[in-house]
């Protein structure tokens, strides 16, 4: 630790880190992952932000990335540092929408709807990007 940052900690400041991690998956074993993360994502909505379920959440996201490490094809991270918990917040809503915009989040509704007799089929997926924001 930094003299600055000691002085700062006696000071009472406290530092805010804000970083998002890109992991690239592929293989043939990836897909229950999805599972995972919906998962995650479900209960971390229904909690209404409590800490000890985002937690658990994100416990539960890491071990399952970390038991598919042999899949892992590319690895990224990005964040910074703020003394402003403001700053650090406007800058997790700034990463969290570039996220959202870049990987195209929200559904196609040109697509013509499947009709009521023809089977639900999805495809399974080969290739998954996986992005944190913590």
């Amino acid at each position: 630790m930094s003299l600055g940052d000691r002085f700062n900690q006696f000071r009472g400041k406290t530092r805010y880190v804000v970083c998002r991690i890109f992991l690239h998956l592929a293989g043939d074993e990836v897909a229950p992952l999805l599972g995972v993360l919906n998962g995650a994502a479900r209960e971390a909505v229904e909690s209404d932000g409590d800490l000890e379920v985002l937690g658990q959440g994100l416990t539960d996201v890491c071990q399952n990335l970390l038991q598919l490490s042999p899949y892992w094809q590319a690895a990224a991270n990005e964040g910074d540092v703020f003394w402003n918990e403001g700053e650090a917040g406007d800058y997790v809503t700034e990463l969290f929408t570039d996220s959202a915009a870049r990987y195209l989040s929200t559904p196609d509704f040109n697509e013509p709807n499947p009709g009521r007799d023809e089977p639900l089929s999805l495809p399974v997926t080969r290739n998954l990007i996986v992005m944190l924001t913590l």
